[in-house]
């Protein structure tokens, strides 16, 4: 699995931001409503710790595989899908993700929020 790492910036070999992709690298899980994630989405995934959910979350978001969909919306923050997974995950500029989950509505929840970006 490709990721992103000190020499491959922002998932490109620019090493800048795109209209797909506005973080360097994903660091870390945003503390921010961690808990109440972990909660409602780690059964998601068949994980039972907490640690290894948000590792899985960071992986994911740093993974520059071609078959992951993304845009940045107008804060700046990354939200990225996985159709052949089904994950879902947004990360800020900073580099945190900010939520990660399997949504139920698959494709087309992903179409959705695209649509909404656009907007």
């Amino acid at each position: 699995m490709s990721t992103k790492g000190p020499s491959f910036l922002y998932g490109n070999t620019k090493g800048s931001p795109t209209r797909h992709i506005n973080f360097k690298y994903a660091v870390d899980f945003s503390n921010k409503d961690l808990e109440r994630h972990i909660r409602e989405h780690m059964k998601e995934f068949n994980i039972n710790e907490p640690k290894e959910y948000v590792k899985q979350a960071i992986e994911f978001a740093n993974n520059v595989l071609i078959l992951n969909d993304s845009f940045v919306d107008e804060k700046g923050s990354t939200h990225k899908y996985s159709i052949v997974s089904n994950e879902f995950v947004i990360v800020t500029k900073e580099g945190y993700v900010a939520t990660y989950y399997k949504p139920t509505d698959k494709e087309l929840y992903w179409y959705w929020d695209k649509r909404k970006e656009k907007k």
